[in-house]
């Protein structure tokens, strides 16, 4: 897979917390808080404050306890033996190529970024690095035949690939620039944001150019908002540091353009942000809290105008920890999954305007990992936790998928049990897929990879679970519900598998 997949999943969000891009992490370290990096001197209006202080905190009135109750399952199953995998080759990538699925349009159009080493740093023990690339966007029907009018090289990408999305009409939107995986501290670079339409051409009015930043690498780049508007984050121009780099938020509308009072300014490291349907934009920002050696985070909500929305107060969590994933409801509510990466799971309800209306605790339990998360088109969250947190070798068998209804409360017929998940999956017809890595006992190298897929009930599909060589994990669907994925494919090189 492009770049190993997995690897760049995973080292996605290691990258963004330890900035590569800064030369400020090797392949062994971890991150430490460090004093905030000086902010530009312009600030777009919202939450900075003039002296980088950070905003006031929200308590809850409610107090949310930072260990939640267990709810750990007893009764859910064990999966049975995976079986062999029954998926069909419908596309085969070039020699030397790796792939990605980028999604599927409107029109069943499957769009895929095939990638293929240019040179670049020689593997290093001590510093994650990876070639540059020479990638480009392919456009496939669901038998595999190419996409009619659209080139047959695919489209070039001007830049290693940063991030790509297919959008809500069917616009390919890819983000390229610097290799932040080039294992050295790069100069600050433009970053370009290219429109693509369903016939293969470049839409008019793009691609847009950011100002000169240091990039990092984020796991979903693209957010998708009321009348074709598209944002994304990037580093704040200017900004230098190791760990608290101010970030901005920049907005484009279906022309190319920068909306009006964008980009959104952040004295300080923004994460996991999200487009509600009214067109509000949730982020966590990361305060450091001076002398007290916490880093609390705090939920924003930014108006469609770019400025901080009127009735919304800053909200954090009483434990201080950490954010994992916002997610919000169509009404209006947002449901906020506490626990970051490897911590415990904690889900909580806010009102529209920042309240907490429910302490969600033990609604979902154990440890999360990699974000595996998942919202159906009925608002049903999905999250898959370990309840034995201790990386891959001790995960097998001890993993959960829970899900979590509109109003809070357990759906019927889960949780469910799964050996393990790396990815999480939800299609448009409401079953839920989960991949995982396998790896025999003591070993810290996978031996492939299975795929579990279960209805709305809870039920398991037949012919699941399936084992396979290895896989991207990343799955889109199709208007018919058949999965793509990228595959390892037996014979060597990469292919492109539905499973039906």
């Amino acid at each position: 897979m492009r770049l190993n997949l997995r690897r760049r999943q995973h080292a996605a969000a290691w990258l963004v917390a330890c900035l590569v891009m800064a030369g400020a992490c090797t392949a062994s370290s971890t991150p430490s808080p460090t004093p905030a990096a000086t902010a530009s001197p312009t600030a777009a209006p919202g939450y900075d404050n003039p002296n980088d202080t950070p905003p006031p905190f929200s308590p809850p009135p409610t107090a949310v306890p930072s260990t939640p109750p267990s709810s750990t399952p007893t009764d859910a199953p064990a999966l049975p033996s995976a079986g062999a995998w029954h998926g069909s080759t419908v596309y085969r990538l070039g020699s030397g190529e790796g792939g990605d699925v980028i999604g599927v349009g409107p029109d069943d159009t499957i769009y895929l970024l095939a990638a293929r080493p240019v040179g670049g740093p020689k593997p290093s023990p001590s510093v994650f690095a990876v070639p540059d690339e020479k990638a480009s966007v392919v456009a496939i029907r669901p038998d595999g035949s190419p996409k009619p009018g659209w080139p047959k090289a695919g489209v070039p990408v001007s830049g290693f690939p940063l991030g790509y999305a297919v959008g809500p009409g069917g616009t390919v939107f890819v983000a390229s620039g610097a290799n932040p995986f080039g294992g050295s501290s790069a100069a600050p670079s433009s970053m370009t944001i290219t429109a693509i339409d369903s016939t293969g051409k470049v839409v008019p009015g793009w691609p847009y150019r950011t100002p000169a930043a240091k990039h990092g690498l984020q796991t979903d780049f693209f957010m998708f908002g009321q009348g074709g508007r598209v944002c994304f984050m990037d580093t704040k121009p200017g900004a230098t540091g190791a760990s608290d780099l101010p970030m901005v938020v920049y907005c484009l509308g279906g022309d190319g353009k920068l909306l009006a009072g964008w980009p959104y300014s952040s004295a300080h490291s923004l994460l996991d942000p999200a487009i509600g349907p009214d067109g509000t934009l949730y982020v966590v920002q990361v305060t450091p809290t001076q002398g007290s050696g916490n880093w609390p985070d705090v939920l924003l909500a930014i108006g469609p105008d770019g400025k901080p929305r009127t009735g919304w107060t800053p909200w954090n969590p009483a434990g201080n920890e950490p954010f994992t994933t916002v997610l919000p409801e169509p009404d209006g509510r947002v449901f906020v999954l506490l626990g970051g990466d490897g911590g415990r799971a904690h889900l909580v309800l806010l009102a529209s305007d920042g309240r907490l209306l429910s302490d969600l605790a033990g609604t979902v339990d154990g440890f999360e990992q990699f974000k595996a998360i998942g919202l159906s088109a009925d608002g049903t969250l999905y999250v898959s936790t370990y309840l034995a947190f201790g990386g891959p070798k001790t995960q097998s068998g001890d993993s959960y998928v829970f899900a979590v209804l509109e109003d809070g409360t357990a759906k019927p017929g889960w949780p469910v049990r799964v050996d393990a998940a790396s990815y999480l999956s939800v299609s448009p017809g409401g079953s839920v897929w989960i991949t995982w890595e396998v790896y025999a006992p003591g070993t810290a190298t996978p031996s492939g990879d299975e795929i579990a897929a279960f209805d709305p009930s809870g039920k398991l599909l037949p012919g699941f679970p399936m084992a396979s060589l290895a896989n991207g994990h990343k799955m889109a669907f199709d208007s018919n519900g058949t999965a793509y994925v990228v595959m390892l494919a037996a014979t060597g090189g990469e292919v492109i598998d539905a499973i039906r």
